[in-house]
Order: C-alpha cells, then structure tokens, then sequence
C-alpha cells in the first residue's frame, strides 16, 4: 500500500475495520470473464500483428468485463492517467500513451473467475449476474445521446463502477459475500462487516480513481443519465443474494 494512501485513510477516521482489510486484501486484481482471458491470449499470441488491433480490443473488453475494466483503470492510474478526475476521457487515446500491448501482457495473467470462486458456483454465478447488469448500464449509457462528446467513456466507467463495491466484496470478503449480495446490501454490509458497501467503494477506489456517480466534478445531466441506466443493478443484487452462498464459513 502506498503510505501517503494510508495516512488518508487513517487521518480521515475511517472505520479501522475496513482500513485493515483492504491493507490485507485490497492489492487483489478483480477477475476477468473466461472469454476475457482467451482473448487476452490470443492478442499475446499474436504478437506484433496483435499490436495493430489491442486498442480497439481492449476497449471492447472494458465495456463487457467490469472486472477487466476495473483493472485497466488501476493500471492506468498507477501509471499517472487516472480516469475519475472530473475531465473528459479519451480511452484509445490513453491507452496508446500507456501502450496497450504493454496492458495486455500485464493483465493477461489474471485469475479468471473460477480460480477466484472455486467451488462456490453460486457465489461465481451471483458475481456474474451483478456484472452484466453492470455491462447492461454501460451499453445504455454508451449510446445515450445526452452524454456529450469526450464523457461518452466517462459514462461507460461510471456505469460500471455502480457494482464496483458489490463485485469487490464477493472478490475480496467471499466467505461473507452472500450474507451482504441481498436486497439491503449497505445494511447488511454495516452488519456483517461493520461499514456499509458505499463506504467500502469509496475507500477502494482509491487505489482505482474510477469515475462516480458522486463526483460532483462531472456535468449533471452526466451524472443523472448513469444513476437512472443502473436502476436495474439492485434487483440483480437482490437476486444474487437469495441463491448464493459461501464459499467458506
């Protein structure tokens, strides 16, 4: 963990709970979808053909695999292009500046989601489900003609986000995910883990710097266009909740 990341945290009273697990689990990458990592290898295969084509591939990837998208914004913000700072985003244009062969060949090796879940097949499929209503929103807000040029992939990111602490939960706490993936999951979030899931996502997105539906910093009708494309995620939570279990006690 960066020091400067921590002293925040503990200097802002943030509930000592959360700080020590994301101190222990918090530099653990979201996994990817399963064609997710077969594409990855292919582009890796192909070598300097893949070059030619990484960019649009990975765009492509970011708007159908959260946790793919969740981990390219990591490694661009670690690279000094954090995507939520309130500006526009230029996603092809970023990813030709960090080199998205390079991105390839760093986020290829991640675990895919049954190296994350195992056995738990429920806790797996309720993780799966909240995910594409994630990708569902990011669609709708991709083609919404009231995102102006330069937010169109600040929307896309935003959208996502929305299950951003829902999925970090099941990858980080699995052992406690389907007693929080319910249909009050900031209640029962506070009651199982001692802070809510909208406290766990902010404190998470640090080490991320994705776009929010909070950050005052983006143009409203921006703001307002993601919040009503997610409506549908907390009913796809809801659903998760009552099928899945854990994976250990």
């Amino acid at each position: 963990m960066w020091p400067a990341a921590r002293f925040r945290r503990r200097s802002s009273n943030m509930n000592m709970t959360l700080v020590d697990l994301l101190d222990e689990h918090g530099d653990a990458a979201f996994p990817h979808a399963p064609d997710t990592v077969e594409e990855l290898l292919q582009l890796f295969r192909m070598g300097k053909d893949g070059r030619t084509v990484a960019v649009d591939c990975l765009v492509g990837l970011v708007r159908s695999d959260p946790g793919f998208a969740f981990n390219l914004a990591r490694l661009l913000h670690e690279d000094g292009m954090p995507l939520g700072t309130g500006a526009t985003v230029d996603l092809r244009a970023q990813l030709e500046k960090f080199n998205a062969f390079r991105a390839v060949a760093i986020l290829g090796p991640k675990e895919r989601h049954a190296d994350v879940f195992g056995s738990n097949r429920r806790l797996g499929a309720a993780y799966r489900r909240v995910s594409a209503a994630a990708v569902k929103a990011a669609a709708d807000v991709a083609t919404a003609s009231r995102i102006a040029d330069g937010f169109g992939d600040v929307a896309v990111f935003m959208a996502l986000h929305s299950a951003f602490g829902l999925l970090g939960i099941a990858n980080l706490v699995p052992s406690k995910a389907a007693q929080i993936l319910g249909a009050d999951p900031d209640r029962s979030c506070e009651e199982v883990l001692g802070f809510s899931v909208a406290e766990f996502a902010a404190a998470l997105n640090e080490r991320y710097r994705l776009p929010e539906v909070a950050n005052a910093l983006y143009p409203g009708v921006v703001r307002e266009t993601v919040r009503e494309a997610c409506i549908n995620i907390s009913s796809s939570v809801a659903s998760a909740g009552r099928r899945a279990s854990p994976r250990r006690s």
